[in-house]
């Protein structure tokens, strides 16, 4: 077992040494109006997602030079990158774009610490909300996954919710491939993986997956069965599943990654701005996709404060997620 004080001196060796080797795979923009999304487009890229370390020294501008990318590749992408400050979106190499997406608080929590003392950073309004949650809930099993040997029950349950949520049809939920089942056993071998579930009578009806690198979780994929949305499921899980990872003292901060969203803004008590830094090779097509893209963005952005300011951005959400 790790040690809450080791991890963090881990955490920080890991940060300011360079990141794990770019993985190749696809990527996708996503062209959306809210959650409604119109349509993707995908591109061949170098993906790495940056250690989280909340005391590691921030991005202060974006790179005045372009990326050198292998033959067949259309981009680099950085993920989870801490910035010192909100960047503009856009910006013009001789040979690429850099397109800063995702700038946005990301919570995160301290686990090296007792979890009594986690919860007093709470108003007693809301530590009484969410024990009267838990208590409403009592009735349902709550499981913890962390073998090897368990993780293919884990996804098989977890796969069984995920058809019936709204982040499958919007965001996609934890992916049912072969593939990801053999990376999360593999995870699972070397101790960065962790799962829970919430069962009714052994249907599964809540789900939380958890990958980990170097002491810290990544708040990975959260799904819950809407016909037990009154029992605040999604919510519910979370807490059970802080409970026994502060009871662990395994791994040192909770990083719910970059975006805003009801469960990080509730249970994240601490956060830094970080944002995911792409380069994209410049030609027309690329070019086309980048400036669109960040034009859709803008739109949402605006098209969603103006709702919000009438009044009826929460039935329209719950409008395009019933579509």
């Amino acid at each position: 077992m790790m040690d809450c004080g080791i991890a963090a001196a881990q955490t920080g060796e890991v940060q300011r040494r360079a990141a794990a080797s770019a993985e190749r795979r696809e990527i996708t923009l996503r062209y959306s109006i809210g959650d409604l999304c119109l349509f993707r487009i995908g591109f061949n890229a170098l993906v790495e997602r940056s250690v989280f370390d909340p005391a590691a020294p921030p991005i202060t501008a974006v790179p005045e030079g372009a990326e050198i990318l292998p033959d067949g590749v259309d981009a680099s992408v950085r993920l989870g990158v801490r910035l010192e400050r909100r960047l503009p979106a856009l910006h013009r190499r001789k040979n690429g774009l850099w397109y800063i997406r995702n700038q946005s608080s990301n919570h995160y929590i301290d686990l090296c610490r007792p979890f009594e003392e986690y919860l007093k950073e709470f108003s007693s309004k809301t530590r009484s909300t969410l024990g009267r949650k838990v208590r409403k809930a009592g009735g349902f099993e709550f499981r913890a996954y962390r073998e090897a040997s368990e993780v293919a029950e884990f996804h098989r349950l977890s796969r069984d919710v995920a058809v019936k949520t709204y982040q499958e049809k919007m965001f996609g939920a934890i992916p049912g491939s072969s593939e990801f089942l053999t990376r999360a056993i593999a995870m699972a071998e070397d101790d960065r993986l962790r799962g829970f579930l919430l069962l009714d009578q052994g249907k599964p009806i809540s789900y939380l997956y958890l990958p980990a690198e170097d002491g810290v979780l990544t708040y990975g994929y959260l799904g819950y069965d809407p016909d037990y949305a009154a029992f605040s499921i999604g919510t519910v899980v979370l807490y059970r599943a802080l409970e026994e990872l502060f009871a662990e003292r395994r791994f040192r901060y909770f990083d719910f990654t970059c975006g805003e969203g009801q469960h990080k803004t509730l249970f994240g008590r601490e956060s830094v701005i970080s944002g995911d830094l792409y380069f994209f090779r410049r030609n027309l097509r690329n070019s086309v996709a980048v400036y669109g893209h960040a034009a859709m963005d803008r739109f949402s952005g605006a098209l969603g404060r103006t709702l919000q300011a009438i009044g009826i951005r929460g039935k329209v959400k719950k409008l395009l997620r019933a579509i």
